[in-house]
């Protein structure tokens, strides 16, 4: 093998800490929305989040909170912008290597790792705190030993990549969608793959990585402050690491396939093949060729087959990032073809540098088009907004009042303000939704025992959330202030008018909260009113919520005759984007009437 010169090392080196500085400068200062705050919650108190529960992600994330820099939450986030780039500077390097002594394959390599780096649903999640760019920088890892081995054949390449295999099923549920590709690589690869011992110690290398799982019913043991489903029985550890479902999502893909393709799907999938077959075809000693091809295919067809099957996964803005794994092994594909066609021409028509050196240009200027464009949407370096909801939520409490929430936006970032950082933990924070569960009923039921002192016997199934919540609140309600948020009130049918509005949350029985304006002027609102900064795809509906809520508060002043209350109501509301023609005529009144009263 000959040795990496110093522009190779040079350009890898400039690929990985471009890309680091570019998710430095904009990566999340605080705990963002969606699995975030949870996440982050589940790394710093070892625990166990909601499934697959992310075992290896929660271990590694912890390592992390140890960096004596920033608070908990930027360290976490730290974390995706780490492996973000790590998974980069992987793709470059699987680049290079396999391009073996191709001129220009470094350049091309650099260009395809740059341009994936700066993709915008990759870039966006290696800037706050998730999953994906562990996974992908562990696909990433796997490709590099199967190419290794498909290169020298050398065994312990190959269960090396099985350990990495194992270990990317334990971050992210998506690895389930390359395993059909790795089946195909141990038909098409070299002689080490039909032995049975060769197979066998690849197995165990797979299953010692997976049984990171066993952290699981261990932790749980514990009874750490996050435990979600309590693993430590063993259906609710089936339950937890989703193991029934897989086999359920294997059966639904089986029913997907049988039912037929779309005329888009069939056709997307026989161009793959016919690529897939053209590359075997020119690489014929390479099955690492066939299985970077090949992954990527049927990680397309499983997230088709996923997003034909769950209309939620489509309409919440899941199914963008999931593609991401996708685009990289697009990227690596794509970049080995474009090699292919300037060994090709350079060959043919006996090209010069300074064609070189335009074509270079060319492809560098991909990259940098999408920093250009993306920078202002991606950069959530100034994003407080997830933050700021959750402290304003929470400030909405009286003392020691019970909140029952609803949703990853509701209660993610709560749960970490309060359960970690320690803000307003005088208040018991409630998934009312995980009430359906009677692990998370009996939790529940022990701590309101301790707080309050007063027992809860569910009066219906376990399971009846529409029934056992509004008894539950009833229960509280007469030893301590007890409030729904805006989606737990929404979700369980709890009219908003038998409530008492506190701001963000509602007060049950009305008459024994806070002045609305007090609750309001403590409220911190950086970025709600411009695009200062990003506030990610669950802003909207936050900002829905914030309109809504000021909506309330103007009307409730002008009932009471707060005219001046319920015109800075009514401005706030209309700085937060609300259309209400009722509420723009009585607003008009009372400006009418503060006029005259001034005159």
């Amino acid at each position: 093998m000959t040795s990496r010169t110093g522009f190779q090392k040079l350009a890898g080196l400039t690929v990985f800490f471009l890309s680091f500085l570019v998710y430095l400068l904009t990566v999340a200062p605080e705990v963002t929305f969606w699995d975030s705050g949870e996440l982050i919650y589940g790394a710093l108190t070892l625990g166990i989040p909601h499934p697959p529960a992310y075992p290896m992600f929660c271990m590694i994330a912890k390592l992390f909170t140890l960096i004596p820099l920033g608070n908990a939450a930027y360290k976490v986030n730290l974390l995706s912008a780490v492996f973000g780039a790590g998974t980069v500077y992987l793709l470059f390097r699987l680049i290079e290597k396999a391009a073996g002594p191709a001129q220009g394959g470094t350049v091309i390599a650099a260009a395809a790792a740059l341009s994936f780096a700066f993709f915008p649903y990759y870039w966006g999640v290696s800037v706050i705190t998730m999953v994906y760019t562990m996974t992908m920088f562990l696909f990433m890892a796997t490709a590099h030993f199967l190419l290794d081995y498909s290169l020298h054949e050398r065994e312990s390449s190959l269960h090396a990549s099985a350990f990495f295999m194992g270990l990317s099923m334990t971050c992210h549920q998506s690895a389930l969608f390359i395993l059909p590709a790795y089946v195909v690589f141990y038909m098409f690869a070299g002689r080490g793959c039909k032995k049975p011992v060769t197979v066998l110690i690849s197995i165990f290398f797979f299953l010692l990585a997976f049984s990171t799982v066993l952290y699981l019913p261990i932790r749980a043991a514990a009874h750490p402050d996050l435990n979600i489903g309590d693993p430590e029985v063993l259906l609710n550890y089936l339950w937890v690491t989703k193991i029934p479902d897989y086999l359920r999502g294997a059966v639904s893909l089986s029913r997907y396939f049988a039912r037929g393709f779309s005329p888009l799907a069939a056709g997307a999938i026989l161009l793959g093949i016919t690529v897939c077959a053209a590359i075997v075809i020119k690489f014929s000693k390479r099955a690492f060729i066939l299985w970077l091809f090949f992954s990527g295919l049927s990680y397309c067809i499983c997230i088709m087959a996923l997003a034909a099957g769950s209309r939620e996964v489509v309409q919440l803005g899941l199914i963008n990032k999931f593609f991401s794994p996708a685009v990289l092994f697009g990227s690596a594909a794509a970049a080995l073809l474009a090699i292919m066609a300037w060994e090709a021409a350079r060959r043919r028509f006996r090209l010069g540098g300074g064609t070189a050196a335009a074509f270079a240009f060319a492809l560098f200027l991909i990259p940098a088009v999408s920093l250009a464009a993306n920078y202002r949407d991606i950069d959530n370096g100034r994003n407080f907004f997830a933050y700021d909801f959750g402290h304003n939520t929470l400030k909405s409490i009286n003392q020691d009042g019970v909140l029952l929430g609803w949703g990853d936006n509701g209660i993610f970032h709560t749960w970490y303000l309060n359960g970690f950082e320690r803000y307003r933990d005088d208040v018991l924070v409630v998934h009312a939704g995980l009430l359906s569960y009677d692990w998370y009923m009996s939790g529940m039921q022990r701590a309101i025992y301790k707080k309050y002192d007063i027992p809860f016997v569910p009066r219906a199934a376990i399971t009846d959330i529409e029934k056992n919540v509004p008894a539950l609140a009833d229960r509280l309600k007469t030893v301590t202030p007890t409030y729904y948020d805006f989606s737990g009130a929404l979700q369980l049918k709890v009219p908003l008018e038998s409530l008492g509005p506190q701001g963000l949350v509602h007060i049950i029985p009305p008459g024994r909260g806070k002045p609305l304006k007090q609750i309001w002027d403590s409220y911190v609102l950086r970025g709600a009113f411009d695009d200062s900064t990003n506030k990610e795809f669950a802003a909207e509906g936050i900002l829905n919520i914030y309109g809504w809520e000021s909506t309330i508060w103007a009307q409730r002043a002008y009932e009471a005759g707060r005219l001046q209350e319920a015109v800075g109501a009514y401005e706030l509301s209309k700085k937060l984007g609300v259309s209400n023609p009722q509420l723009d005529e009585w607003m008009s009144g009372a400006r009418e009437k503060l006029r005259q009263e001034k005159g």
